[in-house]
């Protein structure tokens, strides 16, 4: 994790704009992003996000993301799900569906058009409504 966020900050934040375009928007990132990545970078603090994400998307002895649905049974608080759907995402509408299913306090399922991960940033008033 502290190698992959030091590798991250490298060659002035084209890594993180390369890292960012591939794995968490549905488009390409602006250098608004860019810029507030590798500025608040900066402070080395900032790994700890860099570590949740690596996290959630690496599990223990596990592959790059491995599906981890059947963890849905055991969430105990009402729980949403925002998705965002984008060329090559594999069946949002279903795999939304199909994880509400799992979850004991279901609170709805959102999909946000043109967004990835990072659905705040991209399609703030859609994420919003």
């Amino acid at each position: 994790g502290n190698l992959f966020f030091r590798r991250l900050r490298g060659k002035k934040g084209e890594r993180i704009r390369s890292f960012t375009d591939k794995n968490l928007f549905a488009g390409e990132s602006d250098d608004a992003w860019v810029k507030q990545c590798y500025e608040s970078a900066r402070d080395s603090r900032g790994r700890f996000a860099t570590l949740s994400y690596l996290c959630g998307t690496i599990p223990a002895g596990g592959a790059w993301r491995d599906e981890r649905g059947g963890l849905l049974a055991d969430l105990m608080v009402p729980t949403s799900i925002i998705r965002g759907v984008f060329p090559g995402a594999r069946d949002p509408v279903n795999r939304t569906r199909e994880a509400l299913e799992q979850l004991p306090f279901p609170a709805g399922g959102y999909i946000i058009r043109d967004a990835r991960a990072c659905l705040p940033w991209e399609q703030p008033e859609q994420t919003a409504s």
